[in-house]
């Protein structure tokens, strides 16, 4: 997936053509091409940086490049899937995928539908309005306001009981970005690297985003595979252990900037 261009606009026209070439397939075997390799379709919704795919059609992001060292580690060979968020566990319950990898958060409720793999890190909140609203700092300056959040993610309850009745849902991040923009809602919420992704690869968007100084959610995410599925999850799990002990865990980490409280030992 390319990066976010000039406007939100162009965001989702990106995000477009991203989705139009995202089924091939990434190499996780270092160059090397063997006959017995397994295939593994993995399923995203494309969204950076958490797992998107780049201009060369392979996975990448922080969940994209973890989970192509665990590949790695497997031997195996990845193909990639792309649909909304809100549609992966279906998409892996028809098999249609193999693995979701999304940085999806772990939850009673999906854990009745799915089974998690070990976890890959913990993931905060952030906020998100436009640069104008200098005055919010937290959620409580989003009650009563017409809010946001992309549709399958955790945040809708939050949003609910901040704004009952005024909630709308997005299919991608840029379009939540937009309708904030455009003053169609007043802010929206989602996981704070996507939030501030957004800001880094494009400054002038004009968006702020604020980290509520206690985050509503920090919470592991994790792969996850078919519930009877064990031989994949154990599969994932030694890989995990395995780039967390040669170092290539805190090299992905680090490569997005993520938080020392997101890692996870």
């Amino acid at each position: 997936m390319k990066k976010f261009a000039r406007t939100a606009i162009a965001a989702v026209t990106v995000a477009m053509l991203a989705f139009a070439g995202a089924c091939g397939s990434s190499s996780a075997t270092g160059g090397s091409s063997s006959s017995g390799a397994e295939t593994v379709t993995i399923g995203t919704s494309n969204d950076a940086p958490l797992a998107f795919i780049d201009k060369s059609g392979n996975l990448t992001g922080i969940d994209g490049d973890i989970m192509m060292a665990v590949a790695k580690e497997n031997g195996w060979k990845v193909k990639n899937s792309v649909s909304n968020f809100s549609t992966l566990i279906a998409s892996l319950n028809t098999n249609k995928i193999d693995i979701i990898n999304d940085s999806m958060r772990i939850t009673p409720e999906r854990q009745k539908k799915v089974n998690f793999s070990d976890p890959f890190y913990n993931l905060s909140d952030s906020i998100i309005v436009k640069k104008s609203e200098t005055a919010v700092t937290g959620y409580d300056q989003l009650k009563g306001k017409p809010l946001g959040t992309v549709t399958g993610t955790v945040y809708p309850d939050l949003l609910n009981k901040l704004s009952p009745g005024k909630v709308k849902l997005f299919d991608s991040q840029a379009t939540m970005i937009q309708a904030i923009v455009n003053g169609d809602i007043f802010g929206g919420v989602t996981d704070q690297p996507v939030a501030a992704y957004s800001l880094k690869q494009d400054p002038s968007l004009k968006i702020r985003v604020v980290n509520a100084p206690t985050p509503y959610f920090l919470s592991p995410v994790a792969p996850s595979v078919r519930l009877d599925d064990k031989t994949r999850l154990a599969a994932i799990n030694s890989g995990l252990k395995k780039i967390k002990a040669n170092g290539e865990y805190d090299k992905i980490m680090k490569k997005w900037d993520m938080p020392k409280t997101a890692y996870i030992k």
